[in-house]
């Protein structure tokens, strides 16, 4: 995975091959699973930054969804009342 800071943008290679971009969260809060125009093109900006060849590419699919992360970005991890379960989570753009 490669990821730039400054553009709020990450890119790895999924098991078949293609590549898999992502960036910066949408600025509205809201619960809706789906992508928009504005965000999609700070993600390919983001991308052109760092690969300039990757505007030439062809978009094949897009989507939105909803991060765990906590409001200060840190992750969560702590105990669980079951004996030996952890919870693990909050990892932001960390997966």
């Amino acid at each position: 995975m490669t990821t730039f800071g400054a553009g709020h943008f990450y890119i790895s290679q999924s098991d078949k091959g293609g590549l898999v971009f992502g960036g910066d969260i949408d600025g509205y809060n809201s619960y809706a699973q789906r992508g928009n125009m504005p965000v999609v093109e700070d993600v390919v900006e983001g991308g052109m930054a760092l690969m300039p060849r990757i505007g030439r590419v062809r978009l094949l699919r897009q989507w939105g969804g909803l991060m765990d992360m906590s409001m200060d970005g840190s992750p969560i991890i702590d105990r669980t009342p079951v004996d030996q379960l952890y919870l693990n989570a909050g990892w932001c753009y960390g997966g």
